[in-house]
């Protein structure tokens, strides 16, 4: 993504906040809070918590905020909390709720998913066996991207690979970072619904057609925002992409991106000088 905002700041004349929530990049992994899990910085409702923090204390009044995967539910508490600060919303690859409990997560992939989602979410509620199971996971994970087996990225250049594969792994040599993991995995809930005709600014989706776990949720919640009476909705599938578009087609999501900023402020007539308009990526 680090490129990409760049090129974002550069082309499109934007400031960036790049802004990874616990327990992600090199951010803090708090142990313990105040309040209990209502309050916990891993849940949807503590990233867009922080994340509306980090506005505030950066002088923001208003962004276009950028949420992929998990991300993007964030971004939607972080409009239902703070719809002033939201100037528009681009979802990637979003993990978010398509209002059909018959579609719900907890519902997908049939009796064997359910009950193998099941044991998993037993699992990590032990503290021994949860964190024996996060290390495992991402140890196994890094090793192969550690290899450089990340399709993500086939169309790149080797110095660009070696920067994603440095990416990918520098995260795990922070303090606390498996058992941020665990915390935040114990947090991870996914609601059936979202109130999507309550959203009265511009959207955007954009995502790859070969992420078929999401395509689906993606085209439900698209259909959905065009119900809306305010607010463009627009969707972009990229051909031959996978979860992640701004790692696999970064000149064409940072093309959409900047495309994206310009026609909605060109659509509400702002001066000049309104343009330079922030962009936040919640991840």
């Amino acid at each position: 993504m680090e490129p990409v905002s760049r090129a974002c700041a550069s082309a499109g004349g934007c400031r960036v906040i790049a802004f990874d929530r616990p327990p992600f990049g090199l951010t803090e992994r708090p142990l313990s809070w105040e309040g209990g899990d209502a309050q916990s910085p891993y849940s949807t409702q503590g990233g867009a918590r922080l994340a509306a923090g980090l506005l505030e204390k950066l002088g923001v009044q208003q962004a276009v905020v950028v949420g992929h995967s998990a991300g993007g539910a964030t971004a939607l508490e972080l409009y239902r909390r703070a719809p002033e600060k939201v100037a528009g919303l681009v979802l990637v690859a979003p993990a978010v709720p398509t209002n059909n409990p018959e579609n719900s997560w907890s519902r997908r992939g049939g009796l064997g998913r359910q009950i193998r989602l099941a044991a998993m979410r037993a699992i990590l509620q032990m503290d021994g066996p949860g964190l024996h199971y996060i290390r495992r996971s991402y140890r196994k994970q890094a090793a192969s991207v550690a290899q450089g087996n990340l399709k993500m990225l086939t169309r790149q250049s080797p110095e660009a690979v070696q920067d994603a594969i440095d990416g990918y792994l520098k995260p795990m040599r922070s303090h606390n970072w498996d058992r941020g993991a665990l915390l935040s995995m114990r947090t991870m809930s996914f609601p059936s619904s979202f109130p999507y005709d309550t959203i009265t600014v511009p959207v955007h989706i954009i995502i790859g057609e070969d992420d078929t776990f999401l395509l689906k949720t993606a085209k439900e919640v698209n259909a959905l925002l065009e119900q809306r009476q305010q607010g463009g909705t627009q969707m972009t599938v990229y051909p031959v992409c996978g979860h992640v578009p701004m790692d696999e087609c970064p000149v064409q999501f940072q093309q959409d991106l900047i495309a994206f900023v310009e026609r909605m402020y060109a659509e509400q007539d702002c001066r000049p000088e309104q343009k330079a308009v922030q962009l936040a990526s919640v991840m």
